[in-house]
């Protein structure tokens, strides 16, 4: 089956993935070191995980970088993108996974909460598609994927942001 390997493969790329500690994030991590790529793990709200899981990514044979990163602070992903480029040359594939939600009916939540869970799920997208991008659009290579809740498209109890 090695066909198959070369057609759906991803040897010699490399996948960062931000939220890549927990949920689906995780699993795309390991996903993306079982196809071939060097998968990059970050987080920022787990940052003992980042390690725990660059490990496990490595026991699978992956070549791997633990490189914590917010997606609320744009400084912190240019450091992990630049961490990147100087380890392995090149962004391939980066995967957006980080968010939080607080769960609070909509009259009782506290504004600076709203605007917490709207920075990082909607606005931290954007800032690490932002850094990112600049350096596949200079190579003329790359995909983002961008994964977003189910809130995001419909009304759930005590989801308000």
């Amino acid at each position: 089956m090695a066909w198959l390997e070369e057609l759906f493969g991803l040897k010699d790329k490399v996948a960062v993935v931000l939220g890549g500690t927990t949920g689906i994030g995780r699993a795309l991590c390991d996903a993306f070191a079982k196809a071939g790529a060097r998968a990059v793990v970050s987080s920022s709200r787990r940052k003992e995980l980042v390690e725990q899981v660059a490990g496990e990514l490595a026991d699978l044979g992956c070549e791997t970088l633990a490189a914590p990163s917010d997606v609320q602070d744009r400084d912190s992903l240019v450091r992990l993108r630049d961490s990147v480029l100087t380890r392995f040359g090149q962004v391939d594939i980066l995967l957006v996974a980080a968010g939080i939600n607080i769960k609070h009916p909509s009259v009782g939540m506290v504004e600076e909460d709203f605007v917490r869970v709207v920075d990082t799920n909607l606005t931290g997208t954007f800032r690490a598609n932002q850094v990112f991008g600049e350096s596949m659009i200079a190579r003329r290579q790359g995909s983002i994927i961008n994964i977003a809740s189910v809130a995001s498209f419909r009304s759930i109890l005590e989801m308000t942001a």
